[in-house]
């Protein structure tokens, strides 16, 4: 947003008090001397009152120094004292925006250009806001209303190309991005976007050449856009199986602000831990994204511990008691954190931190090093003891947990999943039962699925599969084997050490190789560019078939 836009939009200078050291601190506005502007502002106000004109010229010095946060309260509070004040509602919005507090600011957005339906930068943010929220039907929606006010603005295609390519909707999404270059050669969202799509076809190569000529455009800019374009790059550098470069650029996840980066984005007083000896150094190790990911990357914490570390680890709450039995010698306990200013924890026990997912840079930086990769989640034995009773009436029968779909659903994840009616070759295999390991409201898929293929689906009621994580490793470590699509559900059977089976579209986690590298109990079922997951269900059906055949004539 410019200066000169944001200083059209406050339109205060009519209502200005006329007051010497007023007008001081609006001249200094003006030539962008925005912290000299805010502290004859902050001196105004100290001597003459609060008043709304000050409170807002505060705001805007705040916001250009790109001190969001308090920015975001002087705004709100504006809009609590008269709700009907669109200044103060579209700045709230845009506040909220730089924030990453999208579902904050999206109600504001939506209410600023009900009344502004002509106004461009709106229905860029919107589209904006919705599309870092994954909200991708919203975000075309909004693009294509911006496009319309302004077709031959670059902008305009660049956010269109972008929702598309949300939507997986990538052809689409390349004309409009190659549109957008046709405007303006250099424009990097544009060349950056393109890469994404070649990416995302499998072509990583010719993606990471786009990135390269990015970086080599973005050479002069600021470092914290650099980073974000060396953080996109990662996953393509990662794919390809360099994961020195990767992991390196992946560690930079953290700048960008929408949610489809790595999260929470956490701020400390102490340094990241680069792996270096610890001494006599306190590391906490704290959580990230998902719980797929914090389960998957957990499992490099025994490498830090068998170095002698001392060891904080902060985990999500559904994940303590199961951490504290997996990792004794470490100090376990829920990741909590303030949310302003920049998620900073309330703990002081620590010398260094690193995030979860940059222990891999330490302790994966070759394809080798995977090799110690050991499943290492501890079931509570009498969790264990009370399953095994309830699945007792079935001995003699192999014991598979299924898993079809993450309970987060959209157009780009959708490709990852397959309904529960394509596994007839699965749940027709002879001496099985199945036991339902989806979380999620998916009673009547289940239902559907017995009735439809003769078959029983256990499940328990008194079971919560998304919370009650203690119980459902000690059921998932029941079991022969794990069929699933890559949730928290693989991540867990990987963890605990059951043979676990996924299908799964050609991704950068793969780090350039056919199988899974991850833990060696897992055998993946990769589906490449034009294949469906639902193909690769026969495959597994046969491998579980050859598995169990080989068990038995080994015996």
């Amino acid at each position: 947003m410019s200066t000169n836009l944001l200083k059209s939009r406050s339109k205060q200078r009519s209502a200005l008090p006329k007051n010497q050291s007023f007008d001081e601190a609006y001249n200094l506005f003006g030539a962008k001397k925005y912290s000299l502007a805010l502290a004859k502002f902050r001196v105004h106000e100290k001597q003459y009152g609060a008043s709304r004109p000050v409170s807002k010229n505060i705001g805007l010095c705040l916001f250009n120094l790109d001190e969001f946060s308090e920015a975001a309260q002087i705004f709100h509070q504006l809009h609590v004292d008269d709700p009907t004040d669109e200044q103060a509602i579209y700045f709230c919005a845009i506040t909220y925006m730089k924030l990453g507090v999208y579902d904050v600011a999206l109600p504001f957005l939506k209410r600023y250009v009900k009344t502004h339906p002509q106004d461009y930068e709106t229905w860029l943010n919107l589209c904006h806001v919705t599309g870092a929220s994954q909200l991708g039907t919203e975000a075309v929606y909004y693009a294509t209303q911006a496009l319309s006010l302004r077709p031959l603005d670059v902008r305009s295609h660049v956010n269109l190309g972008a929702s598309l390519l949300m939507m997986d909707r990538l052809d689409d999404a390349r004309i409009s991005f190659e549109t957008a270059l046709a405007l303006e050669p250099d424009n990097l969202g544009a060349l950056s976007n393109v890469a994404a799509v070649h990416e995302k076809k499998g072509d990583l190569k010719l993606a990471l050449s786009l990135y390269e000529r990015c970086l080599n455009l973005m050479a002069n800019g600021p470092s914290s856009a650099l980073n974000e374009m060396k953080y996109r790059m990662s996953f393509a550098l990662l794919g390809l199986g360099d994961l020195k470069t990767g992991w390196a650029y992946y560690d930079y996840g953290f700048e960008p602000r929408d949610t489809r980066t790595r999260f929470p984005k956490r701020r400390f007083n102490v340094p990241q831990w680069q792996g270096e000896p610890l001494a006599d150094k306190r590391l906490l190790i704290w959580r990230e994204q998902g719980l797929g990911d914090e389960l998957r990357y957990l499992g490099l914490v025994p490498e830090v511990l068998a170095q002698g570390a001392s060891v904080v680890l902060e985990v999500q709450d559904r994940l303590v008691n199961l951490m504290k039995r997996s990792f004794p010698e470490a100090t376990v306990r829920e990741q909590i954190f303030s949310i302003e200013p920049d998620c900073q924890s309330p703990h002081t026990d620590f010398d260094l931190h690193i995030p979860l997912a940059s222990l891999a840079r330490i302790y994966r930086p070759t394809i080798e090093s995977f090799e110690q990769s050991r499943p290492y989640l501890k079931p509570d034995p009498i969790d264990v003891a009370a399953i095994e009773a309830r699945l007792a009436p079935h001995a003699g029968k192999r014991r598979v947990g299924i898993s079809w779909r993450s309970g987060v659903l959209n157009a780009e994840r959708n490709k990852y999943y397959t309904p529960l009616s394509d596994w007839e070759c699965i749940l027709k295999i002879p001496d099985v039962v199945f036991v339902n390991l989806q979380y999620g409201d998916c009673e009547a898929e289940l239902k559907a699925a017995e009735q439809h293929f003769g078959v029983e689906i256990l499940r328990w009621p008194d079971l919560d599969l998304k919370n009650d994580l203690d119980r459902v490793a000690a059921l998932t470590s029941c079991l022969d084997a794990v069929v699933s699509a890559p949730t928290a559900v693989a991540a867990m059977s990987e963890a605990v050490g059951v043979s676990t089976k996924f299908f799964y579209p050609r991704s950068w986690t793969l780090l350039g190789q056919d199988r899974w590298l991850w833990y060696p109990n897992v055998e993946v079922f990769v589906c490449e560019a034009r294949e469906s997951v639902a193909d690769k269900l026969p495959e597994i059906a046969h491998a579980l078939i050859r598995d169990w055949a080989a068990e038995e004539s080994a015996l």
